[in-house]
């Protein structure tokens, strides 16, 4: 073999070297870039899973990707849950005259975690899971209606 061959061979090897690592960065950007969709401009108040307040100044607000968290690691490694709060009073009473919000941590099918809760110092039955309502603020509320209908900016 001469020596003008074996150097094309090298220079073939560099180059699919070369082309394999800048896919590889291309694909690695691709992927880990921001999405940047409307569905991330809409903040959704949590709580940890200990916390329970009649108080929305006390919610985490956590950015959505493309839906609602159902789950978010703070940087200090907490871990919040959606806010819900459940609207018949004879479940969960009301606490000074107002609605009790609290963390929920849905998991398998119809399994449920949530903190202690009135009147029985007991988390929410599972029984009573279908009628939870998440509380999602009003401007939240019309910021995921225009990103649904697709006139968020």
């Amino acid at each position: 073999m001469n020596q003008a061959s074996q150097d094309s061979g090298n220079g073939r090897k560099i180059a699919l070297v070369v082309v394999l690592l800048l896919a590889a960065a291309g694909f690695t950007w691709w992927n880990s870039r921001p999405e940047v969709t409307p569905f991330h401009a809409i903040a959704y108040p949590c709580l940890p899973m200990d916390t329970v307040t009649t108080d929305p100044t006390q919610f985490i607000m956590v950015s959505g990707n493309r839906s609602p968290p159902t789950e978010h690691t703070l940087p200090d490694g907490r871990v919040v849950y959606p806010v819900y709060f459940y609207k018949d009073p004879t479940v969960v009473p009301l606490v000074g005259g107002k609605l009790l919000y609290f963390p929920v941590r849905f998991f398998d099918e119809d399994g449920l975690e949530t903190p202690p809760l009135p009147p029985r110092n007991q988390p929410l039955p599972k029984m009573y899971s279908a009628s939870l309502t998440r509380y999602i603020p009003e401007e939240a509320m019309q910021q995921l209606n225009a990103a649904l209908q697709g006139t968020a900016p």
